[in-house]
């Protein structure tokens, strides 16, 4: 079976917005200069996520959905507290933090809050 070639304005309209989509996804990750971009995180010992984003200096507290550790990154997908939309994932590379924070981060997010209560007693 053979598929004819798209017509060219329906390959326009698509590479469009995959450019499109490319430039809002790199001034969201890569440049942080959108406004829902995160510049600061803080996570404390309760396990408590506060975010500060590009567009509101002032900290928002998020609730931290689910995570994903790796060495090299660390993806985190969060939603801001007393809402059920507006889920956001961020993507936090080895390299865009400072290397301690970064190692603490990860193993907070790997062990949990309890991971250093357990810690502690022994």
């Amino acid at each position: 079976m053979v598929l004819a070639p798209l017509p060219w304005a329906i390959r326009l309209v698509v590479w469009l917005a995959l450019g499109l989509s490319l430039a809002y996804a790199l001034t969201l990750h890569a440049l942080r200069t959108a406004p829902r971009a995160v510049v600061a995180l803080e996570l404390d010992a309760d396990g408590n996520l506060a975010l500060q984003t590009q567009a509101d200096p002032n900290w928002q507290s998020y609730t931290l959905r689910s995570s994903f550790v790796h060495p090299w990154v660390t993806l985190l997908r969060v939603r801001p507290d007393g809402r059920r939309s507006g889920t956001q994932t961020l993507l936090i590379a080895a390299d865009a933090a400072e290397p301690e924070a970064f190692r603490r981060l990860r193993a907070r997010l790997a062990f949990g809050p309890r991971g250093a209560e357990i810690e502690s007693k022994s």
